[in-house]
């Protein structure tokens, strides 16, 4: 590979993109020796960008504009940018021709993509798992949300297709279970670094743990009852009691599910793989089924809907104290008071305006 390239990690989620971008936080002095750059504009408390250094990068032009202005100009090699949710993005084809469009501009060669698929009976019940842990409007089951809402492979071939009509763009593709290597070493690879450079240890908190089943219901049943108390630190507690965390098996999609979710999405698998490699293309075999007589729930349904419905209910008492003791606070007291004398003061002046001048 030579020249300067806009090199872009597009994910997707789910597919490991927590490690490679912490490998390439963790090595930016080494990524600076060998001619790149991974420009950052803000990190988290952890110290790390969220969702990779390039989030809203392809929909907002003024995010766009700002990363490539802080990307260092004597890298030349070229810059780096990742995020696992630019597929995601309303508007990907026009996107797609803003970005290689300014790219050209700035004087780099092309885009190179770098992109991870994972077969859809495994990346959907991980994908679930993640939307329920971050949208408390989520209330589909597992099953019902694969046959009728999974729609990655869509996402996937309406990129391949836009980036096989833009000149100067080059994909790379791997599927997520055939990898003969650690992700970010792929990812490594990918940029043209030697294999010796090493990224540190994922910081803790950085790792995604899947949910046991019955965490996932009782997630399930508080968005149901009362999704206010997702904000409540008591829902954290109970989603670490040892009794919600023993379940060893993840959340799996029944097979009437599965098979109406890949009758949905055959279409869009047919229209990815025409520009997948062999070695990316999708597994459309559901994963084997548990042996007969394991355990998976901890907990009955009616036990679940019994520890929502407390929750949420003692997440509404500790809402209206922590409302009550804020109203009773001297601070409180003290701008209801700067209000009404405002209000007063307000008051008598449009009073005294509106009185008639006196003589005359």
């Amino acid at each position: 590979m030579t020249g300067r390239w806009l090199h872009i990690h597009v994910g997707y989620e789910k597919t490991a993109s927590n490690v490679i971008q912490h490998a390439l936080m963790d090595l930016r002095p080494a990524l600076r020796d060998h001619g790149l750059d991974y420009p950052v504009l803000e990190v988290g408390p952890d110290g790390y960008p969220r969702s990779g250094n390039a989030a809203h990068a392809f929909a907002r032009d003024a995010r766009r504009h700002a990363l490539l202005d802080a990307a260092d100009p004597a890298a030349h090699r070229g810059t780096v940018l990742s995020c696992e949710v630019l597929l995601l993005e309303q508007d990907r084809r026009r996107n797609l021709r803003a970005v290689a469009q300014e790219a050209l501009e700035r004087g780099y060669d092309g885009l190179r993509f770098l992109l991870f698929v994972r077969d859809p009976a495994r990346h959907g019940p991980s994908l679930w798992q993640q939307y329920l842990r971050t949208e408390r409007a989520l209330t589909t089951p597992l099953g019902p949300w694969l046959a009728e809402t999974y729609d990655h492979p869509r996402l996937t071939a309406d990129f391949l297709e836009a980036a096989e009509e833009i000149p100067h763009v080059e994909v790379e593709a791997h599927n997520h279970a055939r990898l003969d290597a650690p992700v970010d070493r792929i990812a490594l690879r990918w940029l043209g670094l030697p294999d010796d450079l090493t990224p540190g240890p994922l910081p803790k908190g950085r790792d995604n743990v899947a949910m046991s089943p019955s965490q996932a219901a009782l997630l399930l049943a508080i968005n149901r009852h009362d999704a206010s108390c997702r904000l409540s630190a008591l829902t954290g507690v109970a989603l670490r009691l040892a009794d919600m965390r023993a379940d060893h098996r993840r959340s799996e999609a029944d097979a009437a599910s599965l098979r109406a979710m890949f009758d949905r999405i055959e279409p869009d698998l047919a229209r990815a793989e025409r520009f997948l490699p062999p070695t990316a293309r999708y597994d459309r075999h559901a994963p084997e089924a548990a042996e007969d007589g394991e355990p998976i729930l901890r907990f009955l349904p009616e036990e679940i809907e019994a520890i929502a419905r407390a929750l949420g209910e003692t997440s509404s008492r500790l809402h209206a104290l922590e409302q009550d003791i804020a109203w009773r606070s001297p601070r409180a007291r003290l701008d209801r008071m700067r209000r009404r004398w405002r209000r007063l003061r307000g008051g008598l002046r449009r009073r005294l305006g509106s009185r008639p001048a006196r003589g005359g």
